[in-house]
């Protein structure tokens, strides 16, 4: 299905922080997506952070899709390596990514096509 297929996407795009990326010692983000009733996108943010003691924190963020843009815009920086998929309502940064600019043009792509079939 559309967002089972998406949300395994999202996991091949971790962002790792550092110049030297190692999934068991860099902080790290990832991120995944479901659904939640007939309008609603739930985006699930976990963050690990080393310095912690490599404790992971999740975090959700729900979209309603009702009247929003459904364009979903994406920037990425070499200098930061990472890209960012931008929030379709505030323009925040929603998600970010590892430094892949086909990845993040998929992603956005993806999440246009979802919040259009959401508001039909």
């Amino acid at each position: 299905s559309f967002p089972t297929r998406r949300s395994s996407d999202l996991k091949s795009y971790p962002y790792l922080e550092g110049r030297v990326k190692n999934l068991a010692t860099s902080d790290r983000e990832s991120y995944s997506l479901s659904l939640s009733g007939r309008t609603d996108v739930v985006v699930s943010r976990t963050q690990v952070n080393q310095a912690s003691g490599g404790q992971a924190q999740l975090s959700t963020d729900r979209l309603s899709t009702l009247g929003v843009n459904p364009y979903v815009t994406y920037r990425c920086s070499k200098a930061v390596d990472s890209c960012v998929i931008r929030h379709p309502v505030t323009g925040d940064d929603w998600m970010r990514i590892a430094h892949d600019e086909a990845g993040a043009k998929e992603l956005a792509l993806a999440l246009t096509r979802l919040i259009k079939a959401m508001q039909r």
